[in-house]
């Protein structure tokens, strides 16, 4: 059986866009799969995927444009990468700050995700995160979004496409925002607490203030965790349900 040179070229244009994609999402590009499961998944649904592909025509195009034509492959999956990623970014960064005004940015925890420590708090929050991003089908919308993408500016272009500069600067400054509205409640009981503790250090100036006020911060923590699950739950599910359907936001002017 002979396969055609042009529909191998453009299952390895697909497959680089993809494969972008995935290794920026934890979920799919994270170190607690192995290599060999990630290259077999990305494989796998490039072969579902690449059926919606046009085939293009490379018999005028030499072996220098289609490198080129990789290389905008690789940045179209970096800007679609780039809107999922930001919000798994938000609760990294969200993680950390709450951990730090609590008092429990010394509590480390292997995250398989990243293959290193991190912050309890922020791996509660990621896989918290990552049950939600499932359960309302995001990965669907990733892959729809993905195959959209192919139907919206095509594939093998002689231009790179850098995506929507105002739609990339915008998710990516909401990020911190996002981030520190989330962490606002503990940003909140960390002055109270810091403050109170200040003036009784000044009262009673025998009393080591430091010590008592780690606990009383860690509590104070915990119980704004409790009080505002919920709120962060919401949170948590209207931006998880918003950003997948904004993908191709990214690439269109």
């Amino acid at each position: 059986m002979n396969v055609p040179i042009a529909a191998v070229i453009t299952w390895l244009l697909a497959t680089m866009r993809l494969g972008t994609l995935f290794m920026l999402i934890p979920l799919y590009g994270g170190r607690f799969l192995p290599a060999q499961v990630r290259i077999a998944l990305i494989l796998l649904i490039s072969v579902l995927v690449v059926p919606h592909v046009e085939v293009v025509d490379f018999t005028s195009i030499n072996i220098w444009q289609i490198v080129f034509m990789g290389i905008g492959e690789l940045l179209v999956g970096l800007v679609l990468g780039l809107c999922v990623r930001s919000f798994f970014a938000v609760i990294e960064v969200a993680g950390m700050l709450i951990s730090r005004n609590i008092g429990l940015m010394m509590a480390q925890q292997f995250d398989p995700a990243s293959g290193s420590n991190s912050n309890l708090i922020g791996i509660i929050l990621f896989y918290f995160a990552a049950i939600l991003f499932f359960i309302i089908g995001g990965h669907h919308h990733v892959i729809h979004n993905l195959v959209r993408s192919y139907e919206v500016i095509g594939i093998a272009k002689d231009t790179l496409v850098l995506g929507n500069p105002n739609a990339i600067m915008g998710i990516l400054s909401q990020v911190f925002a996002l981030a520190v509205s989330m962490a606002a409640p503990f940003i909140a009981v960390n002055f109270i607490i810091t403050l109170g503790f200040g003036v009784l250090g000044k009262v009673a100036p025998k009393i080591n203030v430091m010590m008592i006020s780690f606990s009383f911060r860690i509590v104070g923590g915990l119980v704004i965790f409790f009080i505002t699950g919920n709120l962060i739950f919401n949170f948590l599910l209207h931006y998880s349900e918003e950003v997948p359907k904004s993908m191709l936001e990214f690439l269109i002017h």
